[in-house]
C-alpha cells in the first residue's frame, strides 16, 4: 500500500469477492469512476483533488487494489490499479 503516497485524505476499502477484474473494466474496475476511462493523469488528480479513496477486487484468489482519484467537480478521473 506504500505506493498510494501521502495523499492525506481518508481511504475507503470496498471488496468485491463476486466480481472478476475484468468483468468490472468497463467500470474502471471498482472505483466506478465519473469518467471512464479515466481522463487524467494520477498525479494531476490528486494535486487538484476532491475526493480520493481506494478499493478492491478479487477473483480466484487474485486481487486488483486501485487507488482512484476525482477532481474539480468530477469533471476529471484518474485511477492506479496494481495486483496485490
Amino acid at each position: 500500500m506504500a505506493w498510494f503516497g501521502a495523499a492525506g485524505l481518508g481511504t475507503a476499502t470496498a471488496v468485491f469477492a463476486q466480481s472478476t477484474p475484468a468483468a468490472a473494466a468497463g467500470q474502471c474496475l471498482c472505483c466506478n469512476l465519473a469518467h471512464c476511462p479515466a481522463n487524467t493523469s494520477m498525479s494531476y488528480c490528486q494535486a487538484h483533488q476532491n475526493y480520493e479513496w481506494s478499493c478492491r477486487v478479487c477473483s480466484g484468489g487474485a486481487c486488483v487494489t486501485c487507488l482512484c482519484c476525482e477532481a474539480n467537480g468530477n469533471s476529471l478521473s484518474a485511477l492506479d490499479c496494481r495486483p496485490t
